[in-house]
């Protein structure tokens, strides 16, 4: 094999491919020169980078600034037309007020119709039973066959139209003490909540005079804003302790209840020991007239 190469070698054919693969693989060391030229390069890049980085981050300061800059505009320009709309802020306070008196007339209307209807159907119930109560005693009075009986019957008739007078006179007076009862505390009431909702719009109206006066000396709206909400809020605590005071009266109207449902069923306890005792009389003089035609009989 060596000796092989060493012919080839002799022979100039190894030669040639010996050189051509040491040039192919061999690479040039960089020189001094081409370092320099890449560093400035390199330079220049990051030198660029910096400046346009300088620029976006001076351009979001001025974005920012003016942000800030609108920003306090319009809250200065919202805090200056606060002063020029105290009025318009606090309407909306004795509207409220306005409606909350509506409802409560539209609530009395109601109950006034309510309390109509009621002695329509007391009218109207005490009607059905005088006549069904004529009607039975006409028929008792048919089955009347003696003076005595007749007599007898005649005596119960005035003792239940005497029960039954007593009895609706009573529940009238009743009825209408409870109803007159409850007029006064409703007309009390009434009274307590105008002077309430007076003493509310004269407070409203003192802080809307501060406030403006406040503005007017130079106070900044924003104080002045502050010390508005605070000057409400304390009117309308007032307001509010005040009205539970006055709502106290509804227990008026529970008592009155209460009373007016006891004195009624004492009325009708008395009404039936009365139609009691007319019945037990009629019905004595029935069997006392019965008997004694019986023993003539025998």
């Amino acid at each position: 094999m060596n000796k092989l190469i060493s012919s080839l070698v002799i022979s100039g054919l190894l030669v040639p491919a010996l050189v051509l693969a040491q040039t192919e693989t061999s690479v040039p060391a960089p020189t001094p020169v081409n370092t320099g030229i890449r560093q400035t390069i390199k330079d220049i890049r990051t030198n660029a980078q910096r400046e346009i980085d300088a620029k976006r981050a001076e351009a979001r300061n001025t974005i920012q600034l003016n942000r800030n800059d609108t920003r306090a505009k319009a809250t200065s320009t919202k805090q200056n037309m606060f002063c020029t709309q105290i009025d318009k802020t606090l309407n909306g306070l004795d509207t409220r007020g306005i409606k909350m008196e509506d409802k409560r007339e539209e609530t009395k209307g109601k109950a006034g119709e309510k309390r109509d209807e009621m002695r329509e159907k007391v009218g109207e119930r005490r009607k059905e039973n005088d006549s069904k109560m004529k009607e039975q005693l006409a028929r008792l009075s048919g089955r009347s066959a003696t003076d005595a009986q007749k007599v007898a019957v005649t005596d119960f008739i005035v003792a239940m139209n005497l029960a039954l007078s007593i009895r609706d006179a009573a529940i009238d007076a009743i009825l209408k003490a409870h109803r007159d009862a409850i007029d006064t505390a409703v007309a009390s009431r009434k009274t307590a909540m105008e002077g309430a909702f007076a003493t509310f719009r004269a407070d409203i109206e003192a802080v809307k005079a501060q406030a403006k006066a406040d503005c007017e000396s130079g106070i900044t709206p924003e104080i002045v804003r502050t010390t508005l909400r605070t000057s409400v809020q304390a009117a309308q605590d007032k307001f509010k302790t005040t009205v539970k005071s006055i709502e106290k009266a509804k227990d008026v109207s529970e008592s009155e209840k209460e009373a007016r449902k006891t004195e009624v069923e004492k009325v009708h306890a008395d009404f039936k020991v009365a139609i009691e005792k007319a019945r037990l009389d009629l019905k004595t003089a029935f069997r006392l007239k019965a008997t004694a035609t019986t023993t003539q009989t025998q």
